[in-house]
């Protein structure tokens, strides 16, 4: 498992991850009630698309990040007023989670880039709006960690979609 702990404290022996059957449902639910107090902020508007029916095989505090991370940065990014739209969907023996947003994008010479380690788009906003760079590429660790594939797709000025897969529960 990804750790940010000093090398030196990496030696030890790592702890057996634990995977859980969970409905994609409750996944993007606490994540949401998370968000609502930003949301109130920024007016943004939730909306969601998750079937009843999915359940994925994770490791839920990986999980919890991966999707805190691509929610926390939609609410970031996105204008006063905006949208964020959370879905999943069956994609043969995955399920296919997405985070979407209507605010200001990436541009696309940066796409490549945004799940590199330390990666900034933007590096003025990157001042005002925090953050290290890791949080995507984190999220591409746990994803892959999982054995699933994360990708971006995004225009400037339009917005961004960030998507990844998961394994279906058998």
């Amino acid at each position: 498992m990804f750790s940010l702990k000093k090398p030196s404290k990496q030696k030890k022996k790592p702890k057996k991850t634990k995977y859980q059957k969970k409905k994609t449902k409750q996944r993007f639910g606490r994540k949401k009630q998370k968000a609502k107090k930003n949301q109130k902020t920024k007016k943004l508007i939730f909306e969601k698309r998750l079937p009843d029916d999915l359940r994925i095989h994770v490791n839920t505090p990986a999980i919890h990040k991966v999707l805190g991370n691509l929610i926390d940065n939609a609410i970031k990014y996105s204008l006063e007023g905006g949208k964020i739209a959370l879905s999943a969907e069956k994609e043969g023996d995955f399920c296919r989670m997405t985070v979407t947003d209507n605010g200001i994008g990436i541009s696309e010479k940066d796409l490549p880039h945004v799940f590199e380690r330390f990666y900034r788009a933007d590096k003025a906003r990157s001042r005002h709006m925090g953050g290290t760079g890791l949080g995507l590429a984190i999220v591409k660790h746990l994803v892959q960690a999982h054995g699933g594939e994360v990708e971006a797709r995004s225009e400037l000025g339009q917005g961004s979609q960030f998507s990844f897969t998961l394994p279906l529960a058998e």
